[in-house]
């Protein structure tokens, strides 16, 4: 089966499954309530609507940090580059 995804949906989807993995491990529960919210909530939170500040607050709790960091300057060999609008090119 093959899925069709631009990008950002992959990187969500990816960032999501991460985050849902680290949940699992602790209980969802238990991790609600050491961030101070209903476990509904953070369920919806990361399964629907995730936004920076909770995605921050549950890689602080899990001692992550999220970094942005410009990529080292690399030759195109040809390959996929994003374009202006976000799509591959070919």
């Amino acid at each position: 089966m093959t899925l069709k995804i631009d990008g950002d949906n992959l990187i969500t989807m990816t960032i999501q499954g991460r985050l849902m993995d680290l949940v699992r491990e602790r209980g969802l529960r238990r991790v609600a309530q050491e961030l101070g919210i209903d476990h509904g909530q953070l369920y919806r939170s990361i399964h629907s609507d995730l936004r920076l500040s909770t995605l921050q607050s549950i890689l602080n709790l899990f001692g992550y940090e999220l970094k942005i960091v410009k990529r080292k300057e690399t030759k195109d060999k040809g390959g996929d580059r994003p374009g202006q609008d976000g799509e591959t090119t070919s």
